[in-house]
């Protein structure tokens, strides 16, 4: 998921879908040089009093709310 919410065209592209993105890093984004863990999920709750009220610091959960909701609502770090 961490490599998923740290590329939004992949957002695009993948969805939520991790197998694929696995693939994606492994066919392409390892020798494109793609960071899999630049996403700040701790920024992310807490810049949103709503999802830090509902996952608290659940830093997991909030990589999974970005990729499947908070990317296509328009939230951003």
């Amino acid at each position: 998921m961490s490599y998923l919410a740290s590329h939004t065209d992949l957002i695009s592209v993948f969805g939520g879908d991790t197998q694929a993105a696995t693939r994606h890093y492994i066919s392409f984004g390892y020798s494109e040089n793609r960071l899999t863990n630049s996403f700040n999920a701790e920024s992310y709750l807490n810049n949103y009093a709503d999802l830090k009220s509902a996952f608290g610091n659940d830093l997991n959960s909030a990589k999974k709310h970005f990729v499947e909701h908070g990317f296509n609502e328009g939230r951003a770090l």
